[in-house]
């Protein structure tokens, strides 16, 4: 082998193992790039089901109430792919006149609890699931106007729901969830997880105190989002009043000293009221 052939070969070997170098970080990219979206899709999925299941304010320092069935019936992608449209809604997102009562992980009623002894048919009956919605979109504003753009195809009660089981009988707090589509795309659904609790309220700025109820709502389309914003509202006075007037809130910040939520909260569309400063605790303590 003369010199000249010796060279190309040694440049032969030298660019196949460049090649091979190169494939060899092609794959390695490709397998963290994988892991990385397993990554992302896990912890969007983990977010949801943190709503879903009523653990995602411990942050904020709130006695937690867990719901266990309603995760598996949200599925793990779009809600309108989800268990609960598909197989116990029979793929249908018509508007209904009742409510869905998840019993077991394999059943359902569209009436009560049926498996809660105790069950409380007024808190958690179909009349005032759908008085709470409606309230609330009758008075969304800012952070909650995309409530208006909804119609509510059925409340979702989770039968396993800590304090509906244990027999909440000062009622301090409500969980349920509203299956609801868009006006403009009846196909389109989302999952409101909705959190009503009792608490005291102080409007410094009009030397008010007293009652009222707090809620705490998120809006899910997809449980592979990757994130999960939530909205506030609050109805002072209620329930000393007919029916709850929602203003919907934002949170300022919670007071190290008093551990008071602070709320700004908006006046309803039609309405002449300012803007209001009001801090907030559960009965209990946050």
């Amino acid at each position: 082998m003369n010199p000249g052939q010796s060279l190309g070969a040694m440049e032969t070997v030298e660019t196949v193992g460049k090649v091979e170098l190169l494939r060899g970080l092609h794959r390695v990219v490709v397998f963290f790039v994988a892991l990385w979206y397993v990554v992302i899709s896990m912890k969007a999925f983990l977010a949801s089901v943190t709503v879903l299941r009523g653990i995602e304010l411990k942050d904020q320092g709130i006695t937690v109430h867990e719901s266990t069935l309603i995760v598996a019936y949200a599925g793990e992608s779009a809600i309108n792919e989800s268990p609960l449209v598909q197989k116990v809604l029979g793929g249908s997102t018509d508007l209904r006149d009742d409510t869905v009562y998840l019993v077991t992980n394999s059943s359902c009623s569209f009436t009560e609890c049926t498996a809660v002894a105790g069950y409380d048919s007024v808190v958690y009956g179909n009349s005032f699931a759908r008085f709470l919605f409606n309230s609330l979109q009758k008075y969304a504003t800012d952070d909650l106007a995309y409530l208006t753009e909804l119609e509510l195809i059925a409340p979702v009660i989770d039968c396993t729901f800590d304090l509906l089981v244990s027999l909440d009988e000062a009622v301090t707090q409500l969980r349920m969830y509203f299956l609801v589509r868009q006006k403009s795309n009846t196909s389109e659904t989302l999952l409101l997880s909705a959190l009503f609790s009792t608490q005291d309220f102080q409007l410094d700025q009009q030397y008010q105190s007293g009652a009222a109820l707090f809620a705490t709502i998120a809006a899910i389309d997809d449980m592979r989002a990757t994130e999960v914003t939530h909205g506030f509202a609050i109805a002072r006075n209620y329930p000393y009043e007919s029916e709850p007037h929602f203003s919907s809130c934002k949170l300022l910040g919670v007071d190290s000293d008093d551990n008071f939520w602070r709320l700004e909260c908006f006046p309803s569309a039609n309405s002449t009221d300012s803007v209001k400063e009001v801090c907030t605790a559960f009965r209990t303590g946050v």
